[in-house]
């Protein structure tokens, strides 16, 4: 299969975060689920029975559902917790791994690589940065081409240019010669 994931950590200390902030999410959606169903049953008890009868029979109840369903509440709560991590890690990843691979075409183009194309595999975040990005390097390419062949046509009249200027468009040729333009494969 094209463009399968086989590295799960692209930028661990942010997908660690992500799914840090997934597990206390699904942990605070418990405590209040778990505080709500208490809640009703204690409303619905308190029609079945008196106050005074009311704080014996849930204190009861309490110590009876735990003791009779710990094991099964620990194990439905581990198994959110795993799902949650499992779910934080792949969302994390479809944001972590495009920024990543932004990131490292990013430094090619600093460094003056202009043939660089930003891809993110289809169905990852940030599509539309990279097209954004693909564009403005689109851009750049076409007024170093243009700069390029504008000194082009002064390099044609460089007998007729001073000194200093001559100086002045061999540093510009020498500065146009150090972009790579032709776009490539990449990201």
């Amino acid at each position: 299969m094209k463009n399968r994931r086989v590295q799960y950590f692209i930028d661990k200390p942010y997908q660690l975060r992500f799914s840090l902030l997934m597990l206390v999410l699904v942990i605070v959606s418990q405590i209040i689920t778990i505080w709500y169903m208490a809640a009703i049953a204690r409303l619905v008890l308190s029609d079945k029975f008196p106050a005074e009868a009311l704080v014996e029979v849930w204190g009861e109840m309490k110590n009876e559902i735990w003791d009779n369903h710990r094991s099964k509440v620990i194990f439905l709560l581990g198994i959110d917790l795993l799902l949650a991590f499992i779910a934080g890690l792949f969302f994390s990843h479809q944001i972590a791994g495009p920024a990543t691979s932004i990131k490292r075409v990013a430094e090619k183009f600093k460094e003056g690589d202009l043939s660089v194309t930003f891809k993110v595999r289809k169905g990852d975040s940030l599509q539309d940065v990279a097209a954004e990005l693909n564009n403005s390097v689109l851009v750049y390419r076409n007024r170093i081409s243009e700069l390029k062949r504008l000194t082009d046509i002064l390099r044609q009249s460089e007998k007729r240019l001073s000194s200093e200027e001559q100086e002045v468009l061999q540093e510009i040729s020498r500065i146009l010669g150090t972009l790579k333009t032709e776009p490539t494969e990449q990201g």
